[in-house]
């Protein structure tokens, strides 16, 4: 029995330190990249890149959700709410208004756990003004038109890639129309 405890004790230390240790990784994936809401607004930015430790935490993040973590210069913005707090719902009518901020390209998609739905600046009717509406609807819609992944709640996100400016940028309004 002495011979037993020897062994029995650093074993369950052992396995105590990789059970702590695997919750730890995953806990800091899910909130490595969650940062603070931008300007009073309802978007929260994701941090994509760094020179860190932190770094690997962030590449997990992506990589849990079967995405490639992108590149450097590219800014990730995320929103579950219109501008007054209401969730946003496939089986509402919602619009993202607004100048879109200075970037090579951008990707507004919605985002559930049935998939995700895009609409990228090639496919994007602006106005004169430099301005974009697009209407996240079930239903078609003239214009700037996004289908939600699913009928459920949804994540509206917005990637900026080949961002050069660090200055937290302002971000188009979500508003509801109607359900």
């Amino acid at each position: 029995t002495r011979v037993m405890k020897r062994f029995v004790a650093p074993l369950v230390l052992l396995l105590t330190g990789l059970i702590l240790g695997v919750l730890s990784a995953q806990y800091m994936m899910e909130n490595a990249s969650v940062a603070a809401p931008i300007a009073n607004r309802l978007w929260k930015a994701t941090r994509v890149a760094g020179e860190d430790l932190k770094s690997s935490y962030l590449a997990g993040h992506f990589l849990r959700r079967g995405q490639v973590p992108p590149p450097k210069g590219t800014r990730f913005y995320v929103r579950n709410t219109d501008d007054e707090g209401n969730s946003l719902r496939g089986d509402c009518v919602v619009t993202l208004e607004g100048r879109m901020p200075a970037s090579r390209w951008w990707f507004v998609s919605s985002a559930s756990s049935s998939g995700r739905k895009t609409l990228d600046a090639a496919q994007a009717i602006r106005e004169g003004s430099g301005e974009v509406t697009i209407s996240i609807s079930v239903s078609p819609v003239a214009g700037n038109w996004l289908v939600p992944a699913d009928g459920g709640n949804y994540d509206l996100q917005l990637v900026l890639l080949g961002v050069d400016d660090d200055t937290p940028p302002v971000l188009p309004s979500v508003k509801r129309l109607w359900c």
